[in-house]
């Protein structure tokens, strides 16, 4: 996410691992919290075709949840899978997890689980995962916290 993102093309190959890295390196926590990111990646490079600009708009939103989803201390973890046709990518955090009540609905426009919330962030990222052939859904995880998972269509060399 450095100075020359919007003026890369529209549609490039994109090998994710390095997309991630480099949202987590100009992601700055605030808020006095001590967040740890790991990256777990597949041994192969796995690349997408898009907008990488708007792949680091999806995934700062991501991170951006998850980051304010934890207290003081936080883990979040990324895994990078692929297959055949997709790239899946998993961010879980150890936070409180989404408040079931709205669960289902999150990623409708103005639904939001914050109190300062807007609703739009996830339905941006689920349109911007659906423009490149995937889509973003959140789930708890039974350790608790929340798990992203994004996928997009993979690209083959």
């Amino acid at each position: 996410m450095t100075g020359y993102v919007f003026s890369r093309e529209e549609n490039e190959i994109i090998f994710v691992e390095d997309l991630i890295c480099d949202v987590i390196d100009e992601y700055h926590v605030t808020d006095n919290k001590s967040v740890e990111f790991i990256i777990e990646a597949a041994d192969e490079e796995l690349c997408v075709k898009a907008s990488y600009s708007k792949l680091c708009i999806l995934f700062f939103n991501i991170y951006k949840n998850a980051v304010e989803a934890v207290e003081e201390k936080g883990v979040i973890l990324t895994e990078i899978e692929g297959g055949k046709e997709l790239v899946t990518v998993k961010v879980t955090d150890n936070g409180k997890g989404l408040d079931e009540g709205i669960a289902a609905a999150v990623g409708q426009p103005f639904v939001s689980g914050k109190e300062d919330g807007m609703g739009l962030g996830i339905a941006i990222c689920k349109r911007i995962a659906e423009e490149y052939g995937g889509d973003v859904s959140l789930e708890n995880v039974k350790e608790g916290g929340c798990r992203a998972t994004v996928t997009l269509a993979a690209y083959k060399r």
